[in-house]
């Protein structure tokens, strides 16, 4: 949670844990329907970055991540970040 402090957790992931894709829900969004998607592993390095439009609701592909716990961290257009965790099975 040291990472982005200021992130809030409206944010749903599921399935939790997960194989090959995990979905993402943006609880409280109403406004932006632009997305800066970051995968991180609890190394602090990024995995995998997208932008999503238009959908508050979406899937990545995790199917080539190692084993492990990752945040997924989404940053609407504006500048309102989430975040969440997960472990890939």
């Amino acid at each position: 949670d040291n990472f982005f402090p200021l992130a809030k957790n409206n944010i749903h992931l599921y399935p939790n844990p997960a194989w090959d894709k995990i979905n993402v829900e943006i609880i409280d969004s109403l406004e932006s329907r632009f997305y800066n998607v970051k995968l991180i592993d609890f190394m602090g390095k990024l995995q995998y970055e997208t932008s999503v439009e238009n959908s508050s609701v979406f899937s990545l592909d995790i199917s080539y991540l190692k084993p492990g716990m990752y945040m997924v961290l989404v940053r609407s257009f504006d500048e309102t970040y989430y975040k969440a965790t997960f472990v890939k099975q």
